[in-house]
């Protein structure tokens, strides 16, 4: 690879990844997000601290993924770095800002978990 592109290269990826954090803003969600992108996010930092999900919904969508990895849930109380908890609860106000509560009843358990999935 010559100079000039690795220079773009290297460019292009400062210009993607814009100023600290803001992808960590971003993780799923470009301008407005929609509940199902929220909950997914949110639940994902649950999933990623080991988290025991008991509600229908958690279970139905992040259980079969720990049992095909075999990556055991070990508590029903995550704490999460700083940076972590400021992010879930943002998401926490934006979705009761679009009362996604109210919507979620009518979620599919598998569109959710292909979310995951790609994310």
């Amino acid at each position: 690879m010559t100079t000039w592109r690795i220079a773009a290269t290297l460019i292009a990826a400062l210009a993607l990844a814009g100023p600290a954090g803001a992808q960590e803003e971003r993780k799923y969600c470009e301008g407005f997000c929609s509940c199902e992108l929220l909950w997914v996010e949110r639940n994902e930092y649950y999933f990623e601290a080991d988290y025991c999900f008991r509600s229908k919904l958690g279970a139905a969508v992040f259980n079969p993924v720990r049992e095909a990895l075999d990556f055991p849930c070990t508590t029903d109380a995550p704490s999460f770095p700083a940076d972590i908890q400021r992010r879930v609860d943002r998401i926490r106000e934006m979705e009761r800002a679009h009362n996604c509560a109210a919507e979620r009843e009518n979620w599919n358990p598998l569109d959710l978990r292909a979310i995951f999935a790609a994310g």
